[in-house]
């Protein structure tokens, strides 16, 4: 029984509350309006916001452009034993592109200098003002990330403006300068790395000319001090068995030179001494070399060190405001606001009546 009376008085207790909202529909009517026009106010004067989207990957060895062409004559021609990695230089290309493309201070000074940035910036005042919006600028944009867990080799960039063009154009300009800065990074290791190979030869090359000419040197002085001894010793005539041209040139019989006989020695040192020096082929090939790694450093850079899987796109919708959404939450906040008012003032009421 108990129960029931219990069940009738909640029952009355719900109709009593629907007609009371009931009986202040206006007011909520007129709560909810408000709430909607005030949504509508932000809806329609809060700034846009449009993210433009690129996709980047490490380039294919085609879009290396002059860099490729560089590594491949250094290879050719610094002497290395190592052959040249493509994919390496590939991957060196995009790590570098990389560091350009994420250093921050790269990104705050081209969005002080881009057309967004100077948009930006063009409201503000005061140096602090424009240095916090321009830090936040680049916080919150153009840091590559992986796309998905599974694809980490692709990176997604991604920049956000008030206008879709605006989006689209400043990732667009940003990659482009990344990549300029890449090559410039790129090619300055190579001609380091050439300039101190050409200098490595050329220093070889020195060695094996000081080395030849001391040789020569030293042999012209050996023969002379041999034709010394035979003039000293009268033998004209090489002395027993006629001695073959490796003899000569074997140094370790230097004690033994003057039985060749004046004739003989005389005409090996006028030999030496007028025809020119016959230098090693290694020295030869170091200047081949160096010939060949000089042109290296009038390459001028061109290239890409990164491949696109999406261009910056175009945005089609906004991110920020969401209209629709924003009236719908408007509305819905109005109702809630204006049924807790009634039922707030409705609870005043009852207890001034019981008290």
């Amino acid at each position: 029984m108990q129960n029931t009376t219990q069940t009738s008085s909640d029952e009355i207790d719900l109709f009593e509350l629907f007609s009371t909202l009931w009986k202040q529909k206006l007011l909520i009517i007129a709560v909810t309006l408000l709430s909607i026009i005030l949504a509508a106010i932000y809806a329609f004067t809060a700034k846009e916001e449009w993210t433009s989207k690129a996709q980047i990957m490490v380039p294919k060895a085609v879009q290396l452009g002059s860099y490729l062409e560089a590594e491949r004559r250094y290879y050719r021609f610094s002497g290395l034993e190592s052959d040249f990695d493509v994919n390496g230089a590939l991957n060196n290309s995009f790590r570098l592109f990389l560091l350009e493309l994420q250093s921050s201070d790269n990104k705050q000074k081209f969005l002080k200098n881009s057309a967004y940035g100077q948009k930006i910036l063009a409201n503000l005042d005061d140096e602090t003002s424009k240095e916090i919006a321009i830090n936040k600028l680049a916080e919150k944009n153009l840091s590559p990330k992986p796309l998905n867990k599974d694809t980490k080799d692709i990176l997604e960039v991604t920049f956000t403006a008030d206008t879709a063009g605006d989006a689209q154009s400043t990732l667009q300009q940003y990659l482009t300068q990344a990549n300029s800065l890449a090559q410039v990074k790129i090619f300055e290791n190579l001609f380091e790395r050439t300039r101190e190979r050409i200098a490595t030869l050329q220093q070889l090359a020195i060695n094996t000319q000081k080395d030849t000419d001391q040789n020569k040197a030293n042999y012209i002085l050996t023969l002379k001090q041999a034709l010394a001894a035979a003039q000293t010793a009268n033998i004209m005539e090489p002395v027993g068995q006629t001695p073959s041209a490796n003899l000569l040139l074997d140094f370790t019989n230097n004690s033994a030179l003057f039985m060749l006989g004046t004739k003989y020695l005389q005409a090996q040192l006028t030999a030496w001494e007028n025809n020119p020096t016959i230098y090693p082929a290694a020295y030869y090939r170091y200047l081949q070399n160096i010939d060949g790694l000089k042109p290296i450093l009038n390459i001028k850079p061109t290239g890409v060190a990164f491949d696109y899987l999406q261009t910056p796109s175009l945005p089609l919708t906004k991110d920020k405001p969401r209209k629709a959404l924003i009236l719908v939450a408007g509305a819905l906040v109005g109702v809630i606001l204006g049924c807790l008012f009634v039922l707030l003032q409705q609870a005043i009421r009852s207890r001034r009546q019981t008290n």
